[in-house]
């Protein structure tokens, strides 16, 4: 299954072909500011109308969703749903807290986790890991409890689903997505120096952590970076509902 996800995905990084061009001409400034202006500026020329982005995203998310859900071994099904668990975990949170989502491009469906918050496990079947999440997160009452725990076990989780893969580029991106800059790599340093703005670090952290050509050791590092710079895409063509 991995392995022919690699080979699927593989015929899908044209699409982020022209981002990583500019992104690699503009990664020569070292700032980062100025490299979001560039990315911002060559995403406004590449789609300039809201149908064609529209239309992209919707096909995009679905193929994609769609080709991670198909069956597969119980620990290469966590590793995939790890590598987007914190859209699932958001997205269950926004509707426990009553609010309204047109959306999601987790590894669950929408309708599949409003399902799940009321309680119908009868399309699929969630993790014990998110049914967990879901009890212990309505016991908290403390706003600020909430968040320390949610942002808690999107680390937690993702690192235990991600597991599987034995990749310590994976889990060093993981620490580092959590601001955990420990395992910071000597050519990112400059990037903390010069205008540092630690949102669009962690932003863009999947193509800076693989700007320099770099070669994966094994298909789990392939599928995890490629679905995380295609998150970046999907975020920069509409940030307002990504």
């Amino acid at each position: 299954m991995i392995c022919y996800l690699q080979g699927l995905f593989a015929t899908k990084i044209n699409d982020l072909m022209p981002l990583k061009r500019v992104l690699k001409t503009a990664l020569q400034t070292q700032d980062l500011n100025l490299i979001n202006e560039k990315i911002v500026a060559f995403i406004k020329h590449q789609f300039l109308e809201p149908e064609k982005i529209a239309d992209f995203l919707s096909s995009d998310v679905s193929f994609h969703r769609g080709a991670l859900r198909q069956p597969a071994s119980m620990s290469d099904r966590k590793f995939l749903q790890g590598i987007l668990i914190a859209y699932d975990l958001y997205a269950l949170v926004a509707l426990q807290e009553g609010q309204a989502l047109s959306k999601t491009i987790g590894y669950f469906e929408l309708e599949e986790l409003k399902m799940f918050i009321n309680n119908k496990f009868v399309a699929f079947c969630p993790p014990k890991e998110l049914i967990s999440f879901l009890f212990q997160y309505r016991k908290i009452k403390s706003f600020k409890d909430r968040t320390y725990f949610l942002k808690q076990n999107i680390r937690d989780l993702a690192l235990l689903f991600t597991a599987h893969s034995r990749s310590k580029l994976i889990y060093n991106y993981l620490l580092l997505e959590q601001g955990i800059n420990k395992a910071l790599p000597f050519n990112l340093q400059p990037f903390l120096k010069k205008n540092f703005n630690p949102e669009l670090f962690q932003f863009y952290l999947p193509y800076l952590l693989c700007q320099d050509n770099l070669s994966f050791s094994n298909p789990y590092e392939f599928i995890f970076f490629y679905l995380k710079q295609r998150l970046v895409l999907w975020k920069l063509l509409d940030p307002h509902k990504i």
